[in-house]
């Protein structure tokens, strides 16, 4: 079947008005049918026959100002970009691949139909999650982990390297470092800083670099409660980590020390000794392990205590 029969099948058996696009229309993935005029052809679909899609990577939050604002220019001036869809002729639905968010700023508009450009076929995951992608990018309104997500979806998912995913988006090899390493911060964090404005890639960066969880948390909330700027943040995110590492490498030589006398405890309890020594030495050892013991549990209350107090 040609592209011009099936676009004209669409057409005859959905009834639904057809459009033109200008070839030069920006972040249209796909020109549809040309005409000799130059142009391309779209087709205003209703939104009830438009099914979302099981791909996307956007956080869809009607909650925040720029949806709201989409929703009001929609109002006054309709869908501007149209949507890209595929027809599935086993449910008799189009199926959404890129335009989530128009679609949902439409339906709350109260809009009964959107223009859309019709892929003749269905497109893989892998190519209409890198669509999606590159097309929310290219409008530079994903959050940082919205775009980590995607980042990993190709790495996980479809085999994707670093420096090809710095090829295929036409980022900087910085850029891309950053935002992966945003993906290590931890639901718990991510809850703390995703209701909050106040929150930039850059502090989210800062975040990313603590050693800890404990720490990464410490952060988000100092960020949120004192209203840090980028340079606080660094600043405080440096001393945070320095802390962190001096801890780490004393805990690693006490770690050491206890490994070196262990082994040492080991070879005289192999060897012969009297009754008294070996009593001297189980003495002190329960000694020594009751005092850890005490501290354990009172390090573990302490932390019960402040995560009851957070709640």
């Amino acid at each position: 079947m040609s592209k011009e029969t099936f676009y004209r099948k669409i057409k005859d058996s959905n009834k639904v008005n057809t459009f033109d696009l200008f070839d030069e229309l920006e972040n249209v993935p796909t020109k549809g049918i040309s005409s000799k005029s130059g142009r391309v052809h779209g087709f205003y679909i209703p939104i009830d026959k438009i099914k979302f899609p099981e791909i996307n990577i956007r956080e869809n939050n009607k909650k925040d100002k720029d949806f709201e604002l989409l929703v009001s220019s929609i109002k006054n001036n309709k869908v501007i970009e149209p949507l890209v869809v595929y027809y599935d002729e086993k449910d008799s639905y189009y199926h959404l691949i890129i335009g989530s968010r128009r679609l949902l700023a439409s339906i709350d508009a109260g809009l009964k139909e959107v223009p859309c450009i019709i892929k003749k076929e269905k497109p893989s995951d892998k190519d209409i999650l890198i669509e999606v992608l590159i097309e929310n990018l290219h409008r530079k309104n994903l959050t940082p982990f919205e775009e980590a997500d995607s980042y990993y979806k190709l790495i996980n998912d479809y085999g994707y390297s670093q420096t090809q995913i710095v090829s295929l988006l036409g980022k900087p090899k910085s850029r891309v470092s950053e935002i992966m390493k945003v993906y290590s911060i931890p639901d718990s964090v991510k809850e703390k800083v995703t209701t909050s404005e106040l929150f930039s890639r850059e502090h989210l960066l800062e975040i990313a670099r603590q050693k800890n969880e404990e720490d990464m948390l410490f952060l988000a909330e100092k960020i949120n409660e004192e209203r840090l700027n980028i340079q606080q943040t660094r600043h405080l995110s440096k001393k945070l980590r320095d802390k962190s590492e001096s801890l780490e490498k004393r805990t690693n030589i006490i770690i050491n020390k206890i490994t070196k006398l262990s082994k040492e405890l080991c070879l005289i309890l192999e060897s012969e000794v009297d009754e008294n020594q070996l009593n001297k030495v189980t003495n002190k050892v329960n000694e020594i392990k009751c005092k850890i013991d005490d501290f354990i549990t009172k390090y573990k209350n302490q932390i019960e205590g402040e995560k009851l107090c957070q709640h």
